[in-house]
């Protein structure tokens, strides 16, 4: 019989010292597993999104053209999709190249 103890006359199991020591230190090996893969999914993903989140004020004068560039770079070593969000109808994004040649040369 393969048991990690040994039993006596009576039926009894004895447990070896050894084999609770390996228990315990198999059970805290897990536990330590866990707290590690959490604290480094939470780091991930704040890492993530102060990288990602990004805010500029601008003050034009009444009727002033203003324009800006805000480079994107991706987080990770593949291409990304951002997202743009805006909530004056006052500001449009620039997407198309010649609209954007125009306002960077008379910036």
């Amino acid at each position: 019989s393969g048991g990690s103890g040994s039993g006596d006359s009576r039926g009894v199991m004895t447990q070896y010292p050894e084999d609770e020591e390996h228990a315990v230190r198999g059970k805290l090996l897990n536990d330590i597993d866990s707290v590690r893969r959490r604290a480094k999914r939470s780091t991930v993903l704040q890492t993530l999104r102060t990288g990602l989140a990004s805010r500029r004020t601008i003050r034009p004068s009444y009727g002033e053209l203003c324009f800006f560039e805000h480079h994107f770079k991706s987080p990770v070593s593949r291409d990304c999709v951002f997202e743009v969000r805006c909530d004056d109808t006052n500001l449009m994004l620039v997407s198309s190249t010649g609209e954007w040649r125009g306002l960077r040369s008379s910036a």
